[in-house]
Order: structure tokens, then sequence, then C-alpha cells
């Protein structure tokens, strides 16, 4: 399986053998972030998501169903108990809501757990609409969301996929979420 080390975070993760690691640059989040300062896109939380510094992808041949990907992002934090930790994810559903269409929270907990670290967990379904020329295309997509609190940082990863099942394995995004390691 080929992996990610980021030295500077201490963090480290392995993807499937059909997975690549890609530039940050070119994940869907950047390209938002590009479509959104072109005025393309109004799309308020954008401006709020960091970077990745780990991005990947699974690539497939169909169009309109969304290729499963992996963002991993990082920022300052600390921490929460259990209380604060229970508000930060009815705000990150709050903030969700308001975004794609058919948004459905399949799952959600703030007692996750990842490499040992406490997390916030979503796994959610929603449409994205896509433009290519002058057609308009409905793209269902699934998304797990997991914010992992470590002392100092604080790791987002998305992992979204296309919501059928002939084009994403649930069991890629298991072993993804079991292979991180962080710290030590």
């Amino acid at each position: 399986m080929p992996s990610f080390h980021d030295p500077d975070f201490a963090f480290s993760l392995d993807i499937p053998d059909h997975w690549h690691f890609m530039p940050g640059a070119w994940s869907p989040l950047e390209q938002g972030k590009r479509r959104a300062e072109a005025g393309n896109e109004a799309d308020g939380t954008l401006q709020f998501a960091n970077t990745p510094f780990c991005f990947a992808m699974a690539h497939h041949e169909v169009t309109g169903k969304e290729r499963p990907a992996l963002q991993v992002s990082a920022s300052t934090s600390r921490v929460p108990g259990d209380a604060e930790a229970a508000a930060l994810l009815k705000f990150q559903i709050d903030m969700l809501r308001d975004e794609p269409e058919n948004f459905v929270v399949e799952q959600a907990t703030h007692e996750a757990r990842v490499a040992g670290h406490r997390a916030n967990f979503l796994r959610v379904r929603s449409t994205a609409r896509v433009q290519a020329e002058d057609i308009v295309v409905d793209v269902g997509v699934r998304s797990r969301l997991y914010l992992v609190f470590t002392p100092g940082t604080a790791f987002t990863f998305n992992l979204s996929s296309s919501d059928d099942p002939a084009y994403y394995d649930e069991a890629d995004f298991d072993r993804i979420i079991q292979s991180v390691r962080i710290g030590g």
C-alpha cells in the first residue's frame, strides 16, 4: 500500500494500491476555492477551509460519478471536552447543511477515535451540482468527515465518493482511516 508521511505533523497514512497521491492544489477543495475566487461559485465555507497537505484519489472513467478522494488538512487546536466536541459536531452539521442539495446525515458522533485520538465523525450523503459547459448534472456523493483532535493540532479528513456502490468501496475508507498514525 502506498504511504504518506509528514514529519512536521508526525502524521502518516496508507492508501489502497489503486489510489494515487496527488498535489493538494488538485483537490476538489482547492478547485472550489479557485472557482469562488473567480466569482463562479458562492460557497461561504470554502473561505474557512485549510489547504490539504495530503490528497489522494482513485480513478474511474465514468462521467457523472464522483471519484473516490481523500483530503487531509490541519489547523491549530486543542483537545476539547465532551460538551465542546458535541457543540463542534452540531456546528459542523449546521455548516454543511447550508451547502449541498439533499444533505442527509447517516451517522454522527463526537465520540469516535482515530489513531487513538478523540474525533468527531460524520457519514453523509448529498447531491453536488456539476456544470460542464452548458450542461448541469446532479452527482450523488457519499462522504465521511472526521475532525481528529490532538494536542496542538486538529486534523480534518474528508473521504468522498460516488453514492453508487459500483463506484466506491466503503472498505477502502475503512483501510485508510485504520492506517492513520499520529504522533511518536
